[in-house]
């Protein structure tokens, strides 16, 4: 697990982040108008909902996305990449409509 943590801070982009640019990029999620009921043919837009984050969260991808694949789980998306990588992994596939035996035929 150790080795998976240091692999997303051994990214040359990660050592030149500057805490202004973090605050641009969230600022400009923040500002930046949606309309309502996205909807784009072809596209499936898939939200790790943690249970905690509450329920005007969810009310919010439901009035932004005309049809959000929601999964919902009772922990954060980190906490569930990190401590649960196999079901997390289960879960990304499933989004693309595979099981995890398809994708690991696939590259092989």
């Amino acid at each position: 697990m150790e080795s998976l943590l240091d692999s997303f801070l051994d990214v040359p982009y990660v050592r030149t982040l500057k805490k202004e640019s973090l605050f641009n990029q969230f600022y400009s999620d923040l500002v930046t108008e949606l309309p309502a009921r996205i909807e784009v043919p072809g596209t499936q837009f898939h939200v790790f909902y943690a249970l905690g984050m509450g329920a005007k969260y969810e009310k919010h991808y439901l009035h932004y996305f005309a049809h959000p694949d929601i999964r919902r789980r009772n922990m954060n998306h980190e906490t569930f990449f990190f401590f649960c990588p196999e079901e997390w992994t289960a879960e990304v596939l499933s989004c693309c409509g595979m099981r995890p035996q398809e994708q690991s035929a696939e590259t092989e």
